[in-house]
């Protein structure tokens, strides 16, 4: 929480998230980790480290972060930790507790695919070419409002002049699912 808060308004941090080292750092870790508050707090640093700073977005917008992020918009019930690609088993979690720290993890990684996404071509284009639309458009029925909310901002980043994934959004369903979206409760 320390290095997000740093990492969230000052620049000079932001930075230093880009050097080589720190890098890897994070991105090993986002490999090894199986526990999903662990992993959460990996996606909303990287979210952070990639806020409008364009050099980490380059540096961390690479197809394995991009699928390492979307690995984490799996449907509900997807297993647990290591089982979701990055390295050993999984251990077992209270369904209650589980589900809680998976819609966590679902938001953060969003929020990463949002600052990586923004104004940036290259992950635009791996989010559709890696099969990411299907994962973001079911997002859109999540019952978490605010996993709903960023999944249509992830989504504006990358239709937002850019004709191939606006036209995959269309073909997928996404303006049937924007629409249910909208009702009189919501802001």
């Amino acid at each position: 929480n320390l290095l997000v808060n740093l990492a969230d308004t000052n620049p000079a941090a932001q930075d230093a998230l880009c050097s080589d080292e720190a890098a890897r750092a994070l991105l090993e870790l986002l490999g090894a980790a199986r526990s999903p508050r662990v992993l959460s707090g990996l996606c909303l640093l990287l979210s952070h480290a990639v806020w409008n700073h364009t050099g980490n977005q380059r540096r961390f917008g690479e197809e394995p972060t991009v699928r390492s992020l979307l690995a984490f918009l799996a449907p509900a019930g997807r297993p647990t930790g290591g089982e979701w690609g990055f390295g050993g088993g999984a251990g077992a979690e209270g369904e209650g507790a589980g589900a809680a720290q998976r819609g966590e993890l679902t938001l953060t990684a969003l929020m990463a695919l949002v600052n990586l996404s923004y104004c940036n071509t290259r992950v635009q284009e791996l989010i559709r070419t890696t099969g990411g639309f299907p994962l973001l458009l079911a997002q859109l029925s999540s019952p978490i409002y605010e996993v709903q909310r960023t999944a249509s901002f992830c989504l504006g980043n990358l239709v937002k002049e850019n004709a191939p994934n606006a036209s995959e959004a269309v073909a997928a369903g996404a303006l049937e699912l924007l629409l249910r979206c909208l009702n009189d409760d919501d802001d």
